[in-house]
């Protein structure tokens, strides 16, 4: 590789390399680019760049070295050592040693800095300023003081304070065995000096050994009651844990013990955070004065926390800059920054703001393993699934708070609902009956709650529940149901050969043959109640519902609960505005608690019109949502909540509180859109498939030329929407109706593999999230929706993470068009 060409002062070297040696074109012009995107001060899309290529060439020096110098830029001290070690590892020659130290230096990782140094001494470079002697003299005097201290040779202060380094490297990288191993190691040196087992309970509690990380901290406080990180960690665990008044008791002692040093500071405000204490926060981290300053590694930590204290105490403006700071660092905070501007007492439903994202509760693999057990979940019995989830469960207690977070925070209600559900502690089910029982978060989500703790019966039978509804207590009693595939009786073999044949022609729209088969059938044994409900449908279908009730009447005799022909009817008399009388032929069967699948489906269906009828809109999405829960295909039920939310929008009062519900309703559905597709390169009919009716009328409009789209069913507008895109003459002219910005970035995104992080797009774009979903009455502004709409973007989720990916088979043509400068 040759010699980087960088701005004056961007690197932190005064020459080229010896070990950067020439590599494949493709390696080293995407260096190229990635050079100017930093000299640029581009460094997340420059990060984004390298990341990739360290996967691509992982025995390759280079790109670790820039993660490492881009990480550097960034603030992000720990993913630097990361990559400049793995360049070192690779041979990346010894200039390697005087950054790393450097780096090691800021961390506060002394023996590992002084073990630089020395190596960068040993390789004749010095720093510019000629200063490493000194530092090597003043870190082996620390050594020795250290030894002193702990009555211990030079030599085991020196292995101890390395190993215990080593160990906080295992920590950041998530290495929780290799921390805890590196500990214990460490431990043998120095016996009962508190660091390497304050670092080592830290590996513990996230190693999934809650109970011994606590014990580990006891232990430490038992021999040093006033030691601030044994006091900090042991609230976090216990606080995480569920424990929250214990660990309020050692708060109360830690308040009044004063940190010495910057690293003692974030550490109790770590712990006043967990506490809920925002004064104490704020003033922990405002009170610099009698301390050293805060490391560029935990600077960006800071500002977080003192912008979350701000907004808790009610300092808004100076909440408001910090958070516009922090946003180009950390995207995380961007909705932390979107509630305080829209004056809201937190994110969510939450009434503060968090100090704490779930991601910084457990690491990824964690959230892996959960993902694998509930994926598994079909495959195990339900004796082998509890027995994982509860082992699962006590090792990561925290995963109860993980779930209120998605609930109350982060804009992942049912996700949240769903993992307390199968946690399934009594921890977790408190937590799920609280917020179903309280008054923040939709009727929809806290029913579906209400529904979860039915289901795993966890509620009183036959008793009513407080809910909370338009704004009053209301009692309301839930119904459970078992659904299952299983048939009460099996049909005489002739006859369930009859049925299987007439079903078939019914399915090629053979009424007559259909007809006659089922009378053949009834012939052999006139009470088989499906051959009359199955007849009735024929004669309705001729809009003969005289003839079609009394087939239904005549299922009915010879099964009074039967839903199938019970619906039919109800659904005859709704349309005569007979609704009492639809009421009264759907109330036997609350009596029901075991239905097939079908009849779950049909019966939502029916009720959810009963409740149209009657003006219940709530009710009436309950049970669409039900409806389509069992099968998202069934049309009646698509077209019913399309109609629903057509009232809705009529409904002539429309109070903030009824908007704000909309909007809430429109969010989940999105959120709910940007998980179907699982792939990063989605075909353009997986695209499409994700939208409705009334979205395809506005791509159609968007993308096809002509007009008359509302006329068109779904299937047509699928059909007419994909061939259009699939036109490269059409699909240049609808590049033509793009900004050059737009284009701009398309091209870009293809020179990418064809798809950008979600995160990555909002922080550079902005999102179209507040922009109406509804396309067919409003056109989107955004970049993002405008390219949406065009179906050039569609959203993805894969392995957690959403994405927003071109179509592939779009992505060739496109590149083509785009190189022609179209």
């Amino acid at each position: 590789m040759t010699k980087r060409k960088r701005k004056q002062g961007a690197s932190p070297f005064g020459r080229g390399f010896s070990w950067m040696r020439s590599q494949p074109d493709t390696l080293e012009q995407a260096l190229g680019y990635v050079d100017r995107l930093i000299d640029r001060g581009r460094f997340p899309e420059a990060l984004e760049r390298v990341t990739t290529l360290q996967a691509k060439y992982p025995q390759s020096p280079e790109p670790h070295y820039y993660a490492g110098y881009i990480h550097t830029q960034m603030g992000n001290l720990w993913e630097a050592v990361t990559g400049y070690e793995w360049a070192l590892d690779l041979n990346g020659g010894p200039e390697l040693w005087l950054p790393l130290g450097g780096l090691y230096l800021q961390l506060d990782l002394k023996a590992l800095a002084l073990h630089a140094f020395r190596n960068s001494r040993v390789a004749g470079i010095d720093s510019p300023e000629d200063n490493i002697p000194a530092l090597i003299d003043i870190l082996e005097s620390e050594v020795d003081l250290m030894a002193t201290d702990l009555n211990i040779s030079r030599k085991k202060a020196a292995r101890g304070l390395r190993l215990m380094e080593k160990g906080q490297e295992a920590l950041q990288t998530g290495d929780y065995p290799a921390c805890i191993r590196l500990n214990r190691q460490a431990i043998a040196q120095t016996g009962d000096w508190p660091p390497p087992h304050n670092n080592m309970s830290i590996a513990q509690f996230y190693n999934g050994q809650p109970q011994a990380a606590i014990n580990t901290a006891r232990a430490v406080l038992t021999s040093d009651p006033h030691n601030l990180q044994a006091l900090s960690n042991i609230i976090r665990y216990l606080a995480w844990s569920g424990q929250k008044d214990t660990a309020q008791t050692y708060w109360h002692t830690l308040r009044d013990i004063p940190a010495t040093n910057a690293y003692e500071q974030i550490k109790k405000a770590e712990a006043a955070a967990i506490a809920a204490d925002d004064a104490a926060v704020y003033d922990i981290l405002t009170g610099i004065s009698a301390t050293d300053a805060f490391p560029p590694a935990f600077q960006t930590q800071v500002d977080t926390f003192l912008a979350v204290a701000e907004a808790n105490l009610g300092h808004t403006a100076a909440a408001k800059r910090r958070f516009k700071r922090l946003k180009r660092i950390d995207p995380r905070v961007t909705y932390l920054l979107k509630a305080l501007q829209n004056r809201k007492p937190g994110p969510g439903i939450s009434d503060r703001f968090p100090y704490f994202h779930s991601t910084q509760l457990v690491n990824r693999s964690t959230m892996d393993r959960l993902i694998d057990i509930v994926s598994r979940r079909d495959t195990l019995s339900e004796k082998e699934f509890r027995a994982q989830m509860d082992a699962f469960a006590a090792q990561y207690p925290q995963y109860v708070l993980i779930a209120e977070k998605f609930i109350y925070e982060e804009d992942q209600v049912l996700g949240g609902i769903q993992t307390l559900s199968f946690l399934g502690t009594p921890a977790a089910y408190d937590a799920l009956h609280a917020f179903a029982t309280g008054q923040r978060g939709t009727e929809n989500d806290r029913m579906e709650a209400l529904m979860a703790l039915a289901q795993a019966g966890k509620l009183p039978p036959d008793t009513p529940i407080n809910f909370w509804r338009n704004g009053q207590w209301e009692k309301v009693l839930l119904q459970s149901y078992n659904i299952t595939d299983e048939r009460e009786q099996p049909l005489p073999p002739e006859i369930e050969e009859l049925m299987l044949r007439a079903h078939l022609a019914g399915e090629d729209g053979d009424d007559p043959e259909m007809e006659r088969l089922l009378k053949k059938a009834m012939a052999i044994n006139p009470d088989i109640r499906e051959i009359h409900n199955n007849l009735g449908i024929i004669y309705a279908r001729r809009n003969d519902m005289l003839t079609a009730n009394r087939y239904f009447r005549r299922a009915l005799e010879i099964d009074p609960l039967y839903v199938f022909p019970c619906c039919n009817l109800a659904l005859d008399a709704l349309a005569n505005d007979a609704v009492e009388d639809a009421r009264a032929l759907l109330d036997p069967l609350n009596a029901l608690t075991r239905l097939h699948p079908q009849e779950m489906t049909f019966l939502s269906y029916t009720r959810a019109r009963l409740s149209l009828a009657l003006k219940e809109y709530d009710n009436a999405r309950n049970h669409i949502e039900i409806s389509l829960q069992i099968n998202p295909d069934f049309e009646p039920a698509q077209e019913l909540m399309e109609h629903l939310s057509f009232l809705e929008k009529m409904e002539p009062l429309f109070s903030n509180a009824f908007i704000e519900k909309l909007h809430a309703q429109n969010l989940r559905k999105r959120q709910k859109q940007q998980t179907r597709l699982t792939t990063p390169h989605p075909s353009l009919a997986e695209a499409l498939s994700i939208f409705t009716k009334d979205e395809l009328t506005a791509i159609a409009r968007a993308t096809v030329s002509g007009g008359g789209w509302s006329t068109l069913r779904k299937a047509d507008l699928l059909q007419r929407v994909h061939a259009s895109l699939t036109d490269n003459t059409n699909l240049e002219r609808l590049l033509e109706t793009l900004t050059h910005r737009e284009r701009a970035l398309l091209q870009e995104i293809l020179t990418d593999g064809g798809h950008i992080l979600w995160d990555t797009f909002d922080s550079r774009f902005d999102n179209d999230m507040e922009e109406s979903p509804h396309w067919i009455y409003h056109t989107p502004a955004s970049m993002m929706g405008r390219l949406r709409l065009r179906v050039l973007l569609t959203e993805t989720t894969t392995d957690g993470q959403l994405w927003l990916a071109i179509p592939a088979e779009l992505r060739q043509p496109l590149a083509n068009l785009l190189a022609r400068g179209k």
